[in-house]
């Protein structure tokens, strides 16, 4: 179920940026377009960790953050994402 809900998100994001897209072109202001491209992938992957987020929760583990891997994957690929 959750595999179909993913796919679903990821589909009707796909026809919005298209349809940002066609906008953009239209009245030649791509700024949606491009805020769009930035923050989607990164909607998908909190949605993708969402149902390990819920059994953590009902676990109680203690929530950690990996800074290492947060300085050199998140911010580089932030940069790349955000000066395309």
């Amino acid at each position: 179920m959750w595999t179909i809900v993913v796919g679903l998100i990821i589909y009707f994001g796909m026809k919005y940026q298209y349809y940002l897209n066609e906008a953009g072109k239209r009245e030649f202001d791509l700024i949606p377009l491009a805020k769009f491209v930035a923050v989607f992938p990164v909607v998908i992957g909190l949605v993708l960790r969402l149902p390990k987020l819920i059994i953590e929760i009902r676990e109680k583990k203690q929530w950690t953050f990996d800074w290492i891997k947060f300085v050199v994957i998140g911010i580089p690929s932030l940069y790349i994402i955000v000066m395309s």
